[in-house]
């Protein structure tokens, strides 16, 4: 490996690390692209709940939006207040709501990869934003454990022999 490559992957490594820090701001970034995306839909007729031969009601798009405004609303009240036992619970309500839509997101895949079509490229793009959304709500909701085997030790006292130096 060259220097290069270990200073990329050190970076990387950093990087991945502190991903309790970085977590509470992509959950809102995302949120805000997740009630944009919904709003726009909404606003166009488009309709992102797409099941079968019939478009579902363009009107329940405005439920995507509701649930990117409250993800936003909640991952942004992270980051000044930290991560409070009510904030935990509404991240994982909003989770399992992004989970719900994200459902049929490996559906879709496969039957990409068999070569047939997306039925709406717009429920498609709905369901993997969705399936983002809940990896980084799930992450912000856990962003105050740390990581397994990073645990601090208790501090314990040092040998006679350097105690006796000292």
């Amino acid at each position: 490996m060259t220097g290069v490559e270990q200073t990329m992957k050190a970076r990387w490594s950093a990087w991945w690390q502190r991903w309790p820090c970085w977590a509470a701001r992509a959950a809102v970034l995302w949120a805000v692209l997740y009630a944009g995306f919904g709003l726009a839909c909404a606003l166009s007729g488009t309709s992102l709940l797409y099941h079968g031969g019939d478009s579902g009601v363009s009107g329940l798009d405005w439920a995507v939006v509701a649930v990117g405004a409250l993800a936003m609303v909640v991952s942004a009240a992270v980051l000044p207040y930290g991560l409070r036992p009510a904030l935990r619970v509404l991240l994982w309500v909003v989770c399992g709501l992004a989970v719900i839509t994200a459902f049929s997101l490996l559906m879709g895949v496969i039957t990409l990869t068999l070569g047939q079509g997306a039925d709406s490229w717009a429920s498609a793009a709905n369901k993997a934003l969705a399936a983002v959304g809940a990896v980084l709500l799930a992450a912000t909701a856990r962003s105050d454990r740390r990581p397994g085997g990073t645990a601090l030790r208790e501090p314990s006292a040092a040998p006679r022999l350097v105690q006796r130096a000292t």
